[in-house]
Formats: C-alpha cells, sequence, structure tokens
C-alpha cells in the first residue's frame, strides 16, 4: 500500500472538486496557444497597478491637441470622467484577471490599455506594449468561447481556428522581439553604453537612478572598469539574446524566461519601473510560450495511470480514482 502525502491528499482534493464542479481534465490543452491566459492576466495587472498607484487627477487628455479626434471621444478617460474611468477601468481590468468570457473582457482590455497611454500624464514604454499586445490579442479573445478561461471551450476549435490561434501567437513572438531588438540596436548609437559606462549614469542618477540609499555603495562598486564594462555590456547581450530566442523551440525559450524576468525584476527594483516589470513579464510568458496552469502541479503529484513513485497517489486512491473515472 502506498504511503498517503500531501501532494497526494492535494490531488485528490482537485480531483474530487473538478468533478463536483464539472471542470474538464487540465492535462487537456484549451488554450489559443501556450501562455495566453497567463500573458493576458499580467498585462492586466500591470495596468491595474497604473491606475491603482496613479490619482485620478493624473489620466487627462489635452484638449488641445486631440481636440474633436476619434482619439479624445473614444478615449475611457474622456467617455467616463477622470475618476469614473479609473474606477471602471480597474472593475474591468479585474474582470480580465478573474477570467471570465474572454470574449466581452479582450476588447474590454484592448479598449482600457488603449486609452492609459493617451491620458496619463506619465506614460512608459510598458504601457505601449500592454496596448500593442492587447490589440494583438483582441482577434484571438474574440474566437475563445469559453465562459471562464479555466474551463474546457463548448465547441471544439476547427483547423482553420487553430492556424488563425498559432498565426496570432507567432505575430506576438515576432512582436516581442522586435521589442528587444530595438532596444539592443538603440544602445549601439548611445555613446555610453558603447564604452560601457552607461550604468554607472543610470543608477546613480538622482532623478532616474536607484535609491538615494544604495547609490553610494553602487558608485563605488560601478566606479571599477571592468565591472561596469561587464555590467552595460551584458545587457545588450541579453536583449540581442532575448531578441534571437524567437527562432528557438518553445522548450528553450521557456528556459529563459526565469533569467528575463530576473532582468526586469531588477530594472524594477533598480529604477522603480514596476509596472514596466509586469508589462514585459505579460509579453515574455506570451513569448515563451509558458502556461503555469494546475498541469505542473498534477504532474508533480503523479498522474493516474503512473507507476506509484514517490508523490505518486497511493494505490488505494489510484483504484478509486479509476473505479469513479469509468462509472462517469
Amino acid at each position: 500500500m502506498g504511503v498517503v502525502t500531501v501532494k497526494s491528499l492535494r490531488y485528490y482534493a482537485w480531483t474530487s472538486c473538478q468533478s463536483c464542479l464539472g471542470v474538464p481534465d487540465v492535462r487537456v490543452n484549451t488554450e489559443p496557444f501556450p501562455g495566453y491566459t497567463a500573458g493576458r492576466g499580467i498585462l492586466a495587472l500591470g495596468s491595474l497597478l497604473t491606475l491603482c498607484s496613479n490619482p485620478a487627477f493624473s489620466f487627462d487628455i489635452p484638449s488641445a491637441a486631440l481636440a474633436g479626434s476619434v482619439l479624445q471621444q473614444t478615449n475611457l478617460f474622456s467617455v467616463a470622467g477622470q475618476t469614473g474611468g479609473k474606477i471602471a477601468g480597474i472593475l474591468g481590468l479585474l474582470l480580465v484577471i478573474s477570467g471570465w468570457r474572454p470574449r466581452i473582457t479582450g476588447p474590454l482590455q484592448w479598449w482600457i490599455s488603449w486609452s492609459i497611454p493617451i491620458a496619463f500624464r506619465l506614460p512608459d514604454g510598458g504601457d505601449h506594449i500592454t496596448s500593442n499586445l492587447a490589440l494583438i490579442l483582441l482577434p484571438v479573445t474574440l474566437l475563445d468561447s469559453r465562459q471562464w478561461v479555466w474551463r474546457e471551450p463548448a465547441e471544439r476549435a476547427s483547423a482553420l481556428r487553430k492556424s488563425f490561434f498559432a498565426a496570432h501567437g507567432i505575430v506576438i513572438r515576432v512582436q516581442v522581439s522586435l521589442i528587444y531588438l530595438h532596444a539592443a540596436f538603440a544602445k549601439l548609437d548611445i555613446t555610453e553604453w558603447v564604452n560601457g559606462t552607461a550604468l554607472y549614469y543610470w543608477l546613480t542618477s538622482p532623478m532616474y537612478g536607484a535609491p538615494l540609499s544604495w547609490q553610494q555603495s553602487l558608485a563605488t562598486l560601478l566606479s571599477h572598469p571592468w565591472v561596469v564594462l561587464v555590467a552595460t555590456w551584458s545587457v545588450i547581450a541579453f536583449e540581442f539574446t532575448l531578441a534571437g530566442a524567437v527562432f528557438l523551440s518553445k522548450e528553450k525559450r521557456v528556459k529563459l524566461l526565469l533569467p528575463a524576468a530576473g532582468f526586469h525584476a531588477m530594472i524594477a527594483v533598480f529604477l522603480g519601473l514596476s509596472s514596466f516589470f509586469f508589462a514585459m513579464l505579460g509579453a515574455l510568458v506570451l513569448y515563451c510560450g509558458f502556461a503555469p496552469d494546475t498541469t505542473l502541479m498534477l504532474s508533480r503529484a503523479g498522474r493516474v495511470t503512473g507507476s506509484p513513485t514517490a508523490g505518486a497517489p497511493p494505490r488505494r486512491l489510484q483504484t478509486w480514482l479509476r473505479l469513479k473515472n469509468s462509472s462517469s
């Protein structure tokens, strides 16, 4: 008889809930393409952070520049006002993150993410990246028939629809690759990046740099020529690596996700670009095709049909699950 472990009980609890709620086997992939659900959610989380961390008066459209234009008339903050637009945007993004009806929340996410960089007085590149990716994802969400992204669609996708989804996955990967390629090539036109001193100036800048309490230590460390040279050129080399990852297989791209997320986490910590971090993390999840769903949890807990290895459900539980599945 196998030994009951925490992982086995977790597997049993999930399977029971799965049966009661009518949730399909999560090992059946129902995503339009890998990373779709997680990427959308993270992008929405970044936009939500921008709305929650800034006062309503920060979102305003300069009437002199856009008077009478479509951008002004259809923007969320023109339609609902500054306070109303902020509240509506927060509620809409929470709905996106919940996973409810992508056909409805997909256009909603694009409208909100498109409105933010137009109306926000201090937008950054992350807001524009989120807007662009939400636009590319829009046709995919309109064809996503699931009521919840955690459930299997009522109808199986046709071969034509699968090809459409795959094509959009390629477009997204090309878009993210071009973001990193542009960032790397743009640095080669700046003298400080080419001579390897740019990080010293960025991190010790009193306006844009690291927290003031860290700057003395960073200045001392980056005063060593080889340290600042290697650190600066490593940024360019890593961006070229990420740009070239578009030609790698999904399995190899996924291996770059963790170091790339760490790279952007350091940017967030040292330069304070937290919303930019979530925009790029969402882009990376879509780019690498990483789908952090319960399949990972179940693979660690062991499969019903597998042998009772370490961490797998005990034999009695396996037998009970087989009988339950065969009778349903």
